[in-house]
């Protein structure tokens, strides 16, 4: 049976891709790096399968936490990102945050990510959600190069 990992296995796109992994895959436990402990609606989610679901933080300051999360996971599922660019933060900040888990993924021994990103990402594109999405996955690229770890990058769009 494998570990999984996912961001916000309870939430929006999270949620289905949990749903799909307990329902065809021998999964022993999901980590949802996640402030949710509920799903966002119940009618895909039972009692049984949150015994299986261990939640915890993403939190890009306490990146020692997330490599132990992550230790002895198979797949991490990552869709994390930020809708719009507000208060400061950008895409860019969220593409340099997300290759730091990336990097801390591959330290834990985490064999494979798995990145949702975008279809036709440039990282010269003009739009900034875009281009940030491409550095990303270029982020992804390098790190998987540099230590071997395994990745997919998935473009649902």
């Amino acid at each position: 049976m494998s570990r999984v990992a996912i961001t916000g296995a309870l939430s929006y796109t999270g949620r289905y891709l949990t749903r799909l992994l307990l329902d065809t895959t021998p999964v022993s436990s999901i980590v949802s790096f996640s402030g949710r402990t509920n799903p966002i609606a119940s009618n895909n989610i039972t009692d049984g399968d949150l015994a299986k679901i261990h939640t915890t933080p993403l939190t890009f300051d306490d990146l020692d936490n997330v490599k132990r999360q992550l230790e002895g996971v198979d797949v991490f599922y990552c869709t994390y990102w930020i809708r719009f660019e507000a208060n400061g933060d950008t895409h860019q900040k969220a593409a340099a945050r997300i290759r730091s888990v990336f990097e801390a993924a591959a330290e834990a021994g985490v064999k494979k990510v798995v990145f949702s990103a975008h279809n036709r990402m440039r990282t010269d594109s003009p739009y900034s959600y875009i281009a940030g999405k491409a550095t990303a996955v270029e982020s992804l690229r390098e790190v998987s190069a540099a230590t071997g770890m395994h990745y997919a990058v998935v473009r649902p769009c």
